[in-house]
């Protein structure tokens, strides 16, 4: 036993000022916007998936709606045959 945390603490300290707080949270809004996903956005930047999620309800956070690309063969005009 090599200290009081014995390893299991890896974590990077949490923000300490309101600024921190609110930086770290708009940055991980950014990120799960980008990707799509709350949980993925909450693992990548360290952060429990419960606290992300909790935001996501508190703050009222919506992911875009995914818009659909035609299928590229579906155009009017385009002779399949």
């Amino acid at each position: 036993m090599s200290g009081p945390n014995n390893g299991q603490n890896q974590q990077q300290p949490r923000p300490q000022t309101k600024a921190e707080i609110v930086a770290q949270r708009e940055q991980v809004r950014m990120l799960g916007i980008a990707l799509g996903n709350w949980r993925e956005a909450a693992r990548q930047c360290g952060l429990s998936e419960g606290r992300v999620l909790n935001w996501v309800v508190r703050y009222g956070w919506k992911l875009p709606k995914h818009i659909q690309a035609p299928h590229p063969c579906r155009h009017v005009g385009i002779d399949q045959s």
